[in-house]
């Protein structure tokens, strides 16, 4: 059986963070392994508070993965400081893996910072450890430097991302906070394309990057390649949002339980 190992924070609720991360992973049929960042207090209205996880036993966590299971790929989401993401950052550099994606999480889709705002800096030598990082439009904002309103901006700022990173790590920057599709776009060592996707009137749900980059690094992990990994993902995506149960007061969970239908 396929592992795959996710480093992020919790969410109490399931909706996103690592509990939604197992089960996406357990939805593609991959084993997922976890090692936790931070204690979030969080639900469908919002964030009121974290705790981050020390950066020692963070570091114990995934040695203690890597010294026992190998990893087929490792999702990243939340880190909550800097000594966190140094912390991983180091521990990929001892532990090099075949598959690695950032979902770069700085803030929840209700407004609560995580990561400083000075400490986003930090990020670029984590990013250069990896297959893919998978940011949406305010993060790439706030890491490009740009103000994103067309999409020769988000080309423009996916190119300064990846330039800032390393060439050989590949950027998908996710469109669903800009415009009125779904479109996503992908610059990695064949040049950039757009990955076209439909938007589903009148459906908010919350953990779509977290599902997403997990489903991605689920489908690395199963052998297919990048852009197939993203392709399967998508379309998993789409009905885990088009089937989302009414749950939670506001944005609802994923239905993180549906299978792949391409």
């Amino acid at each position: 059986m396929k592992t795959v190992l996710s480093i992020a924070g919790s969410d109490p609720t399931g909706g996103a963070g690592i509990q939604g991360d197992l089960k996406t992973f357990a939805a593609h049929r991959v084993f997922g392994m976890a090692a936790l960042t931070a204690v979030i207090a969080q639900n469908s209205m919002g964030v009121p508070c974290f705790e981050p996880v020390s950066p020692a036993l963070l570091e114990s966590q995934i040695e203690a993965v890597c010294a026992d299971i190998a990893c087929n790929a490792v999702k990243i989401g939340l880190l909550p400081t800097a000594e966190a993401v140094l912390t991983v950052e180091s521990a990929m550099a001892r532990h090099r893996q075949p598959h690695v994606v950032i979902d770069p999480v700085l803030m929840s889709s209700t407004g609560k910072r995580f990561l400083h705002r000075s400490d986003t800096g930090c990020l670029f030598e984590l990013f250069s450890r990896a297959e893919l990082i998978t940011p949406n439009v305010p993060e790439a904002n706030e890491l490009s430097g740009l103000t994103i309103e067309t999409e020769r901006d988000l080309e423009q700022a996916a190119s300064i991302i990846r330039k800032k990173a390393g060439k050989r790590t590949a950027i998908l920057l996710k469109g669903g906070h800009f415009g009125l599709s779904c479109d996503d776009y992908l610059l990695d060592d064949d040049g950039g394309r757009w990955i076209r996707g439909e938007r589903l009137e009148g459906t908010i749900a919350r953990g779509t990057g977290c599902a997403l980059s997990s489903a991605i690094a689920s489908n690395l992990a199963l052998g297919y390649t990048l852009e197939g990994a993203i392709y399967r993902a998508k379309v998993w995506l789409r009905e885990a949002m088009r089937t989302a149960p009414s749950l939670g007061k506001g944005a609802p969970p994923l239905n993180h339980s549906v299978q792949y239908t391409g």
